[in-house]
C-alpha cells in the first residue's frame, strides 16, 4: 500500500472517448485532491492520459479502435451488445486480470468502469476497496425507472406501468444474458470466490461505493439502485478545449464569424465510423432548408458538394464548439448528449445503438430535444423535423433553462469527495480493526 498521505487510486476504462472523458475528469479532481492517480486503459489512449499529468497503466485490447467493420458489427442496435460482450470482452477477462493484478497489489483504491470485468474480481481476491461507475442510467436497469431497450424499443410506451410490470420484463433480459459471463465465473471459481450474481448487471456494483456519474435531470436514484450509490451529476472533460487559451482552426473561426450560428452534426467519436447516409442525408436537408450548418465527419468527409453555408472538419472539442451552435444534430452518447445539454441547444438525437436510444427518450422526456429513429432519416423528414426544432420556442426555453442547471453540476468533485470519504471510512475500519482491545 502507498504512504496513507498520498493514496494511489486506480481508474480503469474501456470504450469510447465518451467513457475516457468522464474519468479523466475525475482522475484530474481526485489528483488535485492531493492523490496519485494512474489510468489503467487500451494503449490508444496513453497519450491523451499523459498529457493531463496522470499516470498510464497499459491493458491489452482486442478491438481495432479504427476498424469501421468493428463499429458496424457493435452499432447493431439488436445484436451489438452481444458481439461487444461474446466477442470482444468477455473472452478476455483472464487476460486483463493478468494486466490488472500486479498494479491493484500496491494501490489503496480502485474505480472500475462497466466493461472492465476483471476489476470487481481482482478487488474482492485483494481485499481492495473499490467503487463502481456507471456513466448512463440505463445501466442502473431500475424497474421504477426502466429503460429503453434496444432490441424492444417500443417496450418504452410502458414506461410508466410501474416496478410490478417491469421487474420480469428486466428479469428476462439479464436471464437471457446469464450464460455470457462464463468467462468470469470460471475465474472466480479458479480463485476460490463465491459467486456474485452477473457481472453484467448486480454483479458489477461495488459493496463499498457506486457512482452515478450523470446528472439527476436525467436519472434520479431509484429505491432499486444498489446500495451506497450516490448520483454526482456530469463529470465534464473538455478535451482539447480544458486548457485556458485554446482556439478554433482559422477557417473554423472565419466560418462562425460569417453569419448566424450554424446547426451541428456529429456522431460523437465511435458512431462516426459507421455514419452510413448520416452526412449525405444531412447535407442535402441542409441545402433544402437553408440554414448554416458545421458537420463533424472524422475520417471519412462527405462526397456530396457544399455550399458556402455549409463545413466540413474531422472533429472539434463539443465543449468549445456547442456553444456556437443553434442546434446539435448527434447520436446521443453519454458525453455527446451531455455537452450539448450543457451548451443549452435544442438538439435531434439520431440513436445508433447501446444506451443512445434511452439517452434521445430521456431528452425528449426532459423537453430538449427530438429524436429520429436511422429508419426515419431522410431528407424530407430531417428538413421537417430540423425546421420545426428550431422555430420551437417552448423546446429552445427548456434547453437554455436545463443547460443552466447542468452547468451548476461538478460531477468529478462531487464523485471524487466521495471516493476520499470512502477511503477515509475504510481506513478507520482497518485500524480499528488491529487496535488492542
Amino acid at each position: 500500500m502507498s504512504h496513507a498521505s498520498t493514496p494511489h487510486i486506480v481508474l480503469t476504462v474501456f470504450g469510447s472517448l465518451g467513457d475516457l472523458y468522464p474519468i479523466i475528469a475525475l482522475g484530474k479532481s481526485l489528483q488535485a485532491h492531493g492523490c496519485r492517480v494512474t489510468l489503467a486503459t487500451v494503449q490508444d489512449y496513453q497519450l491523451k492520459i499523459e498529457t493531463e499529468g496522470l499516470g498510464f497503466y497499459p491493458l491489452r485490447s482486442t478491438m481495432a479502435m479504427n476498424d469501421p467493420a468493428l463499429y458496424r458489427e457493435l452499432f447493431d442496435p439488436v445484436k451489438g451488445p452481444e458481439v461487444l460482450m461474446k466477442k470482444y470482452l468477455l473472452p478476455h477477462v483472464k487476460e486483463t486480470y493478468e494486466d490488472l493484478r500486479p498494479l491493484l497489489e500496491t494501490v489503496d483504491f480502485l474505480v472500475n468502469s462497466p466493461l472492465v470485468y476483471a476489476g470487481p474480481v481482482l478487488a474482492e481476491q485483494l481485499g481492495l476497496p473499490w467503487a463502481a461507475v456507471a456513466l448512463q442510467p440505463m445501466l442502473m436497469l431500475s424497474a421504477w425507472d426502466p429503460p429503453v431497450l434496444p432490441p424492444v424499443p417500443w417496450l418504452s410506451r410502458c414506461h410508466g406501468w410501474g416496478p410490478t410490470f417491469w421487474r420480469p420484463i428486466l428479469g428476462l433480459a439479464k436471464a437471457s444474458t446469464a450464460s455470457w459471463p462464463k468467462t468470469v465465473y470460471a475465474l472466480r471459481d479458479s480463485l476460490g470466490l463465491p459467486q456474485r450474481g452477473n457481472p453484467i448487471f448486480e454483479g458489477q456494483f461495488s459493496p463499498d461505493l457506486n457512482l452515478a456519474m450523470f446528472s439527476p435531470l436525467l436519472g434520479s436514484p431509484q429505491p432499486d439502485w444498489p446500495k451506497n450509490t450516490h448520483c454526482t451529476g456530469f463529470a465534464f472533460f473538455d478535451g482539447l478545449g480544458e486548457t485556458a487559451g485554446y482556439r478554433f482552426p482559422e477557417a473554423v473561426q472565419r466560418f462562425l464569424d460569417a453569419g448566424e450560428p450554424p446547426v451541428v452534426f456529429t456522431l460523437g467519436s465511435s458512431a462516426v465510423n459507421t455514419a452510413g447516409n448520416f452526412y449525405e442525408t444531412s447535407i442535402q436537408a441542409v441545402r433544402k432548408l437553408g440554414c448554416r450548418a458545421l458537420f463533424l465527419t472524422g475520417s471519412m468527409p462527405p462526397t456530396s458538394p457544399l455550399t458556402d453555408r455549409m463545413l466540413v472538419w474531422n472533429t472539434l472539442p463539443h465543449a468549445q464548439i456547442f456553444p456556437h451552435a443553434a442546434a446539435v444534430v448527434h447520436q446521443g452518447g453519454a458525453g455527446t448528449t451531455a455537452q450539448a445539454l450543457r451548451a443549452e441547444k435544442p438538439m435531434i438525437i439520431v440513436p445508433f445503438g447501446f444506451d443512445q436510444f434511452d439517452n434521445a427518450t430521456r431528452m425528449h422526456r426532459l423537453g430538449v430535444s427530438k429524436t429520429l429513429q436511422k429508419s426515419q432519416f431522410t431528407v424530407e423528414t430531417l428538413t421537417q423535423t430540423l425546421e420545426s426544432l428550431l422555430a420551437d420556442a417552448t423546446l429552445c426555453q427548456q434547453a437554455q433553462a436545463m443547460g443552466r442547471v447542468l452547468q451548476q453540476e461538478d460531477g468529478a468533485r462531487v464523485a471524487a469527495e466521495h471516493i476520499l470519504a470512502c477511503l477515509a471510512q475504510q481506513q478507520r475500519a482497518k485500524n480499528k480493526a488491529a487496535s488492542p482491545v
